[in-house]
């Protein structure tokens, strides 16, 4: 059976907020039913960060590990990411888990068979999203 959804998070010294996100995906990914991998591609941390994914790769068989040997950038990691993925889907997320991995229904509500790409982002208003920025923000 092939897999579903890759989801892509690209990482630079992320060793102390990459566990909790790669948890909460794992937990929420495992209560749904489709197939799933998670890449970890770590653009040469000069800290911990592969070692935390190596240790949740032995017992994850969804999570997998992409190291470069040379800092490149976010881009560049995401890039490397999606040649390496065998999802039918890709989402990319960021190793803080600074967007819920539950937004993704958001994400999938609006994927048709027409649909090939949907991108979201927290700046653009919709009519569940509320976004406060201080009035110093809105005068300048």
């Amino acid at each position: 059976m092939g897999t579903d959804l890759s989801i892509i998070i690209p990482a630079y010294n992320e060793e102390w907020r990459l566990l909790p996100t790669l948890l909460d995906m794992i937990d929420y990914f495992d209560g749904r039913d489709l197939n799933y991998e998670i890449l970890v591609v770590d653009d040469s941390s000069t800290d911990h960060t592969a070692e935390v994914v190596k240790r949740l790769e032995k017992i994850r068989q969804q999570v997998r590990l992409i190291q470069l040997q040379q800092n490149k950038g976010k881009g560049h990691a995401a890039k490397t990411g999606v040649l390496n993925s065998r999802g039918n889907y890709v989402l990319f997320a960021d190793a803080d888990g600074s967007t819920p991995i539950q937004e993704m229904e958001r994400l999938e509500s609006k994927l048709d068979e027409d649909t090939k790409i949907v991108i979201a982002s927290r700046a653009l208003p919709s009519d569940d999203t509320c976004i406060s920025r201080g009035w110093y923000h809105t005068l300048l």
